[in-house]
C-alpha cells in the first residue's frame, strides 16, 4: 500500500480506538490496545470486583458470538495495513487484578 493509504489507515484507526476508548470510561472497564507478533490484542479489563466469574464468562462469550464479523473485518484491515499475513485479533477481558476471565482469538473471514 502506498504510505498515503498507510497513513490514513492509521488516523482512522486511531479515531476509533478513542471512541472506544471513550465510551469505557464510565463503564467500570478499561481497554488497552497492543501488538504482539501478528497479534491485535483488545484488553477489557474491569476496574471492580467481579464477583459471578462464571456467569460473565458465559456472557462474554455469548456476546463474542454476536461481534464475529466485527473482529474478523478487524484482522482483515490489519492484514491490508501492515505487512503481516495472516494477522489476528485478539479480545481478552481480565478481572480488576489481572486474571483472564473469557480470551478469544479472530482472524479475516476468508
Amino acid at each position: 500500500l502506498s504510505i498515503r493509504r498507510q497513513r490514513q489507515m492509521c488516523i482512522r484507526d486511531r479515531e476509533q480506538i478513542d471512541s472506544i476508548t471513550s465510551s469505557l470510561k464510565d463503564s467500570g472497564m478499561n481497554i488497552k490496545i497492543t501488538g504482539e507478533g501478528d497479534k491485535l490484542v483488545y484488553t477489557y479489563t474491569y476496574e471492580t470486583d467481579t464477583t459471578d466469574i462464571e456467569g460473565l464468562a458465559e456472557m462474554l462469550e455469548s456476546g463474542m458470538e454476536d461481534q464475529t464479523s466485527v473482529f474478523e473485518g478487524v484482522a482483515a484491515s490489519v492484514k491490508l495495513a501492515v505487512d503481516v499475513e495472516s494477522p489476528v485479533v485478539v479480545v481478552r477481558y481480565l478481572d480488576s487484578e489481572g486474571n483472564e476471565i473469557y480470551s478469544r482469538e479472530f482472524t479475516a473471514a476468508q
